[in-house]
């Protein structure tokens, strides 16, 4: 079943008090088996156009409809066992990096630069990295700020799509090095030192921890001439090719038990949200989002408890 979360452990600044918009959005075709597996391993929110046609970040329920949350957001990332999602916010007065307090009902605000998207939150709960292009040049940097809203971002350095290892104080993301070479997917401290090189592939990208941190799933669309899945083993830097499909499969997001992989496809001319083991195999699809999606790379998807 659906949990509610564990008390927060910050409290962020509420800049709006907005009443929330509740929409349930039924699945032409919702699929039980794979909704009641979905539900069954924690909360899976995901952000697509709702129905007029505004990026907003919905949860997948158990009977197979879809709940909006908030609108005018997406890339959702929820506080690991806690009840406070972060986004990139577009909404024309809160544009940035925002954030929803589920339980209170409270829009936030983290950042004010309208490039900045793709937070990762720390296991400790408390701190956002986030990718931005605000410096101005072109070139992506991470950026860090506390998630209690307070303090200006700090610079990391180059990079982008960070993901926040789930028991440690590392970092994949996708990056080059310095002189903007060697570029593929990197590990490095939540202080932008000690970078290390993963894969030698330019076009690696939205790279997520599994929650044992000995593997990292990514997306690629130039190693077999389209968006596929793949795995890289951290320890001896395999990497296993998990879709083979002539549609676009990406947005990776890794279940809570570390069994099943949920990730965004337009298999059939049709957007959805499907699910399959996390080394691979036969997908099931969990929820049928319809094909008026605009921008699928700008879209997210995240599973936890």
């Amino acid at each position: 079943g659906w949990v509610s979360g564990a008390p927060l452990l910050v409290d962020a600044p509420v800049l709006t008090d907005i009443p929330a918009v509740t929409v349930t959005v039924t699945a032409p075709e919702p699929t039980p088996t794979a909704s009641r597996l979905a539900s069954s391993l924690g909360r899976l929110f995901f952000s697509a156009q709702d129905a007029d046609g505004v990026s907003s970040i919905f949860q997948l329920m158990e009977d197979g409809t879809a709940v909006k949350i908030v609108g005018q957001a997406e890339q959702p990332a929820i506080q690991p066992g806690a009840n406070r999602l972060a986004f990139h916010s577009t909404r024309d007065d809160m544009l940035g990096l925002g954030g929803y307090d589920i339980d209170a009902d409270e829009r936030l605000r983290f950042s004010y630069s309208n490039e900045d998207q793709l937070p990762t939150w720390d296991p400790a709960l408390q701190q956002i990295i986030f990718a931005s292009t605000r410096y101005g040049d072109g070139r992506s940097r991470l950026y860090h700020v506390w998630g209690d809203g307070v303090g200006d971002a700090s610079d990391l350095g180059y990079g982008q799509d960070p993901n926040w290892h789930p028991s440690q104080d590392l970092i994949v993301l996708k990056g080059c090095d310095e002189a903007g070479a060697k570029c593929g997917l990197w590990t490095m401290a939540p202080d932008g030192s000690n970078r290390q090189r993963l894969t030698e592939n330019a076009n690696d990208a939205r790279p997520v921890w599994t929650p044992s941190g000995d593997a990292v799933i990514f997306m690629n669309n130039d190693r077999h001439g389209n968006w596929e899945l793949y795995q890289l083993d951290v320890a001896d830097s395999t990497v296993t090719r998990l879709t083979d499909n002539p549609a676009n499969d990406g947005l990776p997001a890794v279940s809570p038990d570390g069994s099943s992989i949920a990730f965004m496809s337009d298999r059939g001319g049709i957007w959805t949200i499907q699910v399959m083991p996390v080394n691979g195999g036969p997908a099931q699809t969990l929820y049928t989002i319809g094909d008026n999606v605009a921008d699928w790379l700008s879209q997210g998807i995240a599973w936890e408890r």
